[in-house]
């Protein structure tokens, strides 16, 4: 029973890391977009701004 109980416990955790590390992929998939059009959008501006000048 004790041993059972154990190994319950680790695959607890182990599911408990995987989930965590689906959700830091799942914020990171989020993120990389949006940080991708702000740097497009900065270049856009910024290449805009010369063009001006």
């Amino acid at each position: 029973m004790d041993w059972a109980s154990g190994f319950f416990c680790e695959y607890l955790v182990k599911l408990k890391s995987l989930e965590n590390l689906i959700v830091a992929v799942w914020i990171a998939w989020l993120l990389s977009p949006l940080h991708a059009l702000a740097v497009v959008f900065t270049d856009v501006t910024a290449t805009a701004g010369i063009n001006h000048v």
